[in-house]
């Protein structure tokens, strides 16, 4: 076992993106929280491959979106995600690249992938909505399910967490891909939920 922690750092005045990783070692991924916990510890302080961080970061009222956990439960597949903080707050700084970034009480959030293997091909959206509104939306391939992509979606607004990731949920949901092109339908409590996101020149996708 292992643990990785991911980053990405985009940046719209500049061409490319950065990215990289902290690969954890056995001892240390053993001890790794589970993948619905969240942990300020996890991300706070980091050095090390060129890049350096001492964050801070505070969960905001949205509970943790936890996807599908009836159809890994099953053994439909073997990999789960969760956003442990779905809508947080990011302060602090980090340094990549020779660039000194600042944040201060930035908009942000938290996802744990748990497992390697029976999911591929992820999509996944993450969306702040006005006031404290945030959806996400994640589809995988997953050879297990007999229903094409497997699609889950959370909503949480006005208060309200909205849900579709049960085993009927992700039966009616739908979501195709083509040409760079992301399609995607879901019911969240009596919401209709239809969407699609399109790369815009490889470093964008629209909503």
């Amino acid at each position: 076992p292992r643990s990785e922690l991911w980053w990405t750092l985009f940046d719209p005045s500049r061409a490319g993106v950065a990215s990289g990783k902290l690969v954890r070692p056995e001892s240390a991924a053993e001890r790794t929280p589970p993948a619905d916990a969240f942990t300020r510890a996890a991300l706070r302080d980091h050095e090390g491959a060129g890049v350096r961080w001492r964050l801070s970061i505070e969960p905001g009222e949205a509970p943790a979106f936890r996807f599908a956990p009836l159809a890994f439960a099953s053994g439909l597949a073997k990999t789960r995600y969760t956003a442990a903080a779905p809508a947080a707050l990011l302060s602090g700084e980090a340094v990549i690249g020779g660039r000194t970034l600042r944040f201060a009480a930035a908009p942000a959030s938290v996802g744990n992938i748990f497992g390697f293997e029976g999911a591929r091909a992820w999509r996944w959206l993450h969306a702040e909505l006005p006031g404290d509104g945030v959806l996400e939306v994640l589809s995988a391939s997953v050879p297990a399910w007999p229903f094409g992509w497997l699609t889950g979606a959370h909503l949480w607004l006005d208060g309200r967490h909205r849900r579709s990731d049960g085993l009927l949920d992700l039966a009616a949901n739908g979501s195709s891909r083509a040409d760079g092109l992301w399609r995607f339908e879901a019911r969240l409590d009596g919401l209709a939920l239809r969407g699609e996101c399109e790369q815009d020149g490889e470093r964008l996708a629209r909503f």
